[in-house]
């Protein structure tokens, strides 16, 4: 008989044995925290059409409709979906969640994992002004539970640079955008001319809540303030968290004004990632946790 090979690609692995059982642990726990906070679990497809050449999905091509497939990359895009389609009539809030793997063509992180398993909970025009701290707190009560606790929460507001810089008038805004997006400090003394100070100040610092109030800012200052509320939320109920505010981190994808990733002690990844986004006319928020990082960390009890 002839010899097969049983190799599999890179990224891709079978769970067996203590690991396995603790992966059930997180996705049970996970779920059982979601199903406690009344979110609707939705199961999506893992295929869809796909007119997108350059992202990190896999491609496929559909015998039946002659079209490009992709595999799912990320579920929240699909929750997009949804709600522009089966649930396109529904006005009142709607609180969903999801547990299912994505497939990426490519992944730079240190372990290079392509097969990832996403649980997260979406909000679709929110009810409570406080829904940005709740969607934190039930992750962070998640990661409590899992004796995840050593956590920093970083806040950041996606799509805030090319605003901020367009009011500043000055030659080379591009050059000045990619300089603050990779904190090229010499970058930034070269192209932001009279707001270099103020603009290091906030790209390599943790954000001084006294800055609110300088002038340059005040077009973001609702944002701003969104986030600051947010944090006073986060330590007044987890005094031990750390909180660090990068206004200029862009590490986002369709969020928009609101951001925000949690970190354990010194794991190099965020095992949680989250933010606000339109659909359409309706607003909404939403965090993803990242299992197989929360399987690195996790110690079964």
């Amino acid at each position: 008989m002839k010899k097969t090979n049983y190799l599999l690609p890179v990224g891709f692995y079978d769970i067996i044995g203590e690991e396995a059982k603790n992966n059930e642990n997180i996705i049970q726990i996970i779920k059982n925290s979601f199903e406690e906070e009344e979110f609707n679990y939705i199961k999506t497809a893992l295929l869809e059409f796909d007119d997108k050449i350059d992202d990190d999905s896999f491609k496929t091509h559909d015998i039946l409709s002659k079209k490009f497939l992709k595999i799912r990359n990320d579920i929240t895009p699909q929750i997009i979906r949804l709600v522009e389609t089966k649930f396109s009539n529904y006005q009142d809030q709607l609180k969903l969640s999801y547990i299912g793997d994505v497939l990426k063509s490519e992944n730079k992180d240190l372990f290079y994992e392509r097969q990832l398993t996403q649980a997260g909970i979406e909000i679709i025009s929110p009810k409570s002004i406080k829904v940005n701290f709740y969607i934190i707190d039930v992750i962070l009560s998640i990661l409590s539970k899992l004796k995840l606790e050593n956590n920093l929460i970083t806040f950041s507001i996606p799509g805030i640079l090319p605003r901020l810089i367009s009011q500043l008038k000055i030659p080379n805004p591009d050059n000045l955008i990619s300089a603050l997006k990779s904190k090229d400090i010499i970058g930034i003394k070269k192209y932001a001319e009279n707001y270099s100070e103020l603009l290091l100040e906030i790209s390599l610092n943790n954000f001084d809540d006294n800055l609110i109030n300088n002038e340059i800012l005040q077009s973001e200052r609702e944002n701003i303030e969104k986030i600051l509320n947010v944090k006073k939320q986060i330590l007044e109920k987890y005094p031990n968290s750390k909180i660090d505010i990068d206004l200029f981190d862009d590490n986002f994808s369709f969020q928009e004004n609101f951001g925000f990733m949690i970190f354990i002690d010194n794991f190099q990844y965020p095992v949680s990632r989250g933010g606000s986004y339109n659909i359409g006319n309706k607003n909404a928020i939403g965090g993803t946790l990242y299992v197989n990082h929360l399987l690195k960390l996790y110690n079964s009890p």
